[in-house]
């Protein structure tokens, strides 16, 4: 199920119930007073009001989403309440808005990367793959669970360089963590990019080179 954003359908509920009921002035005396609850749909959120608050009214206007005017038009938009049911609900039209967010490659300040192209799907699995294993067997060493990287190599029957490397990759900077987890290495970045990292994370983007 996609997620939505709570201040904008409680900003579009409030509106809403502001436009039916002006004389309230404290918000959230209106929404315990006046609404049941909520339920939200993919082109509309339905207001289920208060059987002892739901009024004769059959028609409100509104603007329950803030949105640019549709051809230039100025007029709010129409709400109804429907009043043949027992509690009244009120639809307000609205859709989850598109998202606009880009992925963005990251890298050095004032540095242009010779393939703008991100990182391919298969290096970015292996190292994500290989930071949360990092993660993993340094809360080991922490916790006390193993107690050095050596045992840890016995244990998985690889080397302790391999044990080494793959714990380094727990002290990446959360930046570059998220940016590979979203992807937004720059291509040619890979596992051997990140490991032995220098301990200050202000300088762990210049790996990116």
């Amino acid at each position: 199920m996609a997620r939505v954003s709570a201040p904008e359908i409680e900003a579009a509920i409030v509106r809403a119930l502001q436009e039916r009921w002006p004389e309230e002035s404290d918000n959230r005396a209106l929404i315990q007073e006046r609404l049941e609850r909520a339920v939200v749909h993919l082109d509309r959120i339905d207001l289920v009001l208060r059987t002892d608050a739901a009024g004769q009214e059959t028609t409100i206007l509104c603007d329950p989403v803030q949105s640019a005017p549709l051809d230039g038009a100025d007029d709010p938009v129409e709400c109804s309440a429907d009043l043949s049911s027992e509690p009244a609900v009120l639809s307000l039209p609205w859709c989850r808005p598109a998202s606009t967010r880009r992925r963005e490659i990251i890298r050095p300040s004032g540095i242009t990367l010779d393939d703008p192209r991100p990182i391919r799907a298969e290096r970015r699995a292996t190292l994500v793959r290989a930071i949360a294993l990092g993660r993993r067997w340094l809360t080991e060493i922490v916790d006390g669970r193993v107690n050095s990287p050596a045992a840890i190599a016995e244990r998985e029957s690889c080397s302790k360089r391999h044990v080494t490397m793959t714990l380094s990759l727990a002290f990446l900077s959360p930046d570059l963590v998220q940016a590979a987890v979203e992807g937004q290495l720059p291509r040619g970045a890979g596992l051997t990019s990140f490991t032995d990292p220098p301990l200050a994370w202000s300088h762990q983007h210049r790996m990116l080179v």
